[in-house]
């Protein structure tokens, strides 16, 4: 499933949304869409901060591929997560 975080008139946001319309019949991928100028200032805040915080990033379309949970996590990883416990998730001992 992919994420894209946008603007309504924004050519490049309405693009990745056609691409990945277009994804989901080939393919049967989902994605969700989350449109700035559609949220009060209190929601278009926080999804801001996450942009320029934690993607780094200055412009939009933002687009993040979700994985799922941690056994979608294990299997992407494949064997990169031997050693790392569900209790804690650091290496056991």
């Amino acid at each position: 499933m992919y994420l894209i975080i946008g603007k309504k008139d924004c050519p490049s946001c309405i693009a990745a949304k056609g691409l990945l319309s277009k994804q989901y019949q080939e393919d049967g991928i989902p994605f969700v869409n989350k449109c700035l100028d559609r949220m009060s200032q209190v929601e278009r805040d926080v999804w801001t901060c996450f942009i320029k915080d934690d993607l780094q990033a200055t412009t939009v379309p933002q687009i993040v591929k979700l994985v799922g949970g941690f056994d979608e996590l294990k299997q992407l990883l494949g064997d990169n997560y031997e050693g790392i416990t569900i209790e804690t998730g650091q290496e056991a001992a």
